[in-house]
């Protein structure tokens, strides 16, 4: 049988060369791209005014884009609408194969299905590992050409230090989590569908109408707030507003709520997706 480091390259090979995944790079640099263009020809046209979003209220749109603030703008494109877009990879990772046959021609060839699923699974996280790099490095660099645009000075007292280092990996590791969670959301409910457009369908659904009705139903009072708490989409706010201005502070029972959510809901993403993987006959065609 394949040793789990051979199927890891068969799978990442598969994924570098699928035009699906090239055509999501395009999208995600194209939106982050179009966004910084946006802001910093706003300010070059004399745009002086506030912007008021989540964790930015009175923030001046020049503050926001320029180092450090806008290291924070371009990891919260990459965890949103990165997020968005490794659904879309991790159903299309396996929908495809489904669709395909590609999954039966390599259990035909003994590969060991246990071993398969986690390369796959390895290669969907190295994806989002990318993709929160890529959002960090568009972050600097748009930062760095809002300055020279503006004739604003490059600010390095502020974010060449190691205080700057420690909240951007802090940043990194907040988005890493909240776009990794979905994108294993999709994958599993992919595998147990054995349809893409059900993966892809369904984790949208659980994205927006989720985050929609949580927000509603934490406006309800204590009870539900607490009722809140039982969908990841809280969870997931809730770790994605410590990278906001000002920074929550969160104690002990806030911890022990986020932290059981996000991994009890993984540990059971992750047994949902082994057992139907390794039950499912896909040499037949059957669920």
């Amino acid at each position: 049988m394949a040793s789990l480091g051979t199927l890891f390259s068969v799978e990442l090979a598969k994924t570098i060369r699928r035009p699906m995944t090239w055509i999501l790079v395009v999208i995600l640099l194209g939106f982050i791209v179009l966004v910084y263009t946006s802001l910093i020809l706003a300010l070059v046209g004399g745009f002086e005014g506030n912007i008021n979003v989540e964790g930015a209220e009175g923030t001046s749109l020049q503050d926001m884009i320029l180092l450090p603030d806008g290291f924070g703008l371009g990891v919260s494109f990459a965890q949103s609408i990165g997020g968005i877009l490794l659904a879309i990879l991790a159903a299309g990772s396996f929908g495809s194969e489904f669709s395909w046959g590609t999954l039966r021609t390599m259990l035909l060839m003994r590969a060991d299905r246990l071993r398969l699923l986690i390369a796959k699974l390895l290669v969907l996280l190295l994806a989002a590992v990318v993709v929160m790099l890529i959002g960090a490095a568009v972050g600097l660099f748009g930062s760095l050409v809002a300055g020279i645009a503006l004739g604003e000075p490059l600010r390095t007292d502020q974010w060449l230090t190691i205080g700057f280092v420690g909240d951007a990996a802090r940043m990194l590791l907040i988005g890493l989590v909240g776009a990794t969670f979905w994108t294993l959301f999709a994958a599993s409910l992919t595998v147990v569908t054995r349809s893409l457009a059900a993966g892809i369908g369904i984790t949208m659904a659980a994205v927006f109408v989720g985050d929609f009705t949580t927000s509603l139903i934490a406006r309800l009072g204590t009870l539900g707030e607490w009722v809140s708490r039982v969908f990841p989409n809280t969870a997931i706010s809730a770790l994605a507003a410590l990278n906001t201005t000002p920074r929550p502070s969160y104690d002990a029972t806030d911890w022990a709520w986020i932290t059981a959510n996000l991994v009890g809901y993984t540990a059971l993403l992750l047994a949902i997706a082994v057992v139907r993987f390794r039950r499912m006959n896909m040499v037949s065609g059957s669920g």
